[in-house]
């Protein structure tokens, strides 16, 4: 995990997080010429989107366990009052997580399916 805030890792990586994104919303290349290339970058792209979504997922276990420390501080709570406090506590972290893991699953299918059209032209 990284030594910044959530608040400092979202500005520091915001850029890239949308170029990932972008990439992700691109067509599969068609072109057999140009397939091997965008394999390539797609490798790439999903190795940074993956360590983002790393990172991510620190957060979200950092939130959650802060969550659960302030959610057990309160007598007046059962368990799943804490559980649903828990959750909403952390939902935009949740939602960060989320987004980059269908960015992940979005590169590595694009991965798959340039390498799938490369095999069908043998």
């Amino acid at each position: 995990m990284t030594d910044l805030t959530l608040t400092e890792w979202l500005e520091a990586t915001q850029e890239r997080r949308a170029e990932l994104e972008a990439f992700a919303a691109k067509a599969v290349i068609a072109e057999a010429s140009e397939r091997r290339g965008d394999i390539e970058t797609s490798i790439r792209y999903a190795d940074d989107a993956g360590r983002l979504l790393a990172d991510a997922e620190s957060f979200l276990s950092f939130a959650k366990a802060q969550a659960l420390l302030e959610a057990l501080k309160r007598d007046d709570l059962n368990g799943k009052d804490r559980e649903v406090i828990i959750r909403s506590e952390v939902r935009g972290v949740q939602r960060l997580v989320d987004g980059l893991t269908v960015t992940v699953k979005t590169i590595n299918n694009r991965i798959f399916a340039g390498m799938n059209a490369n095999r069908s032209r043998l």
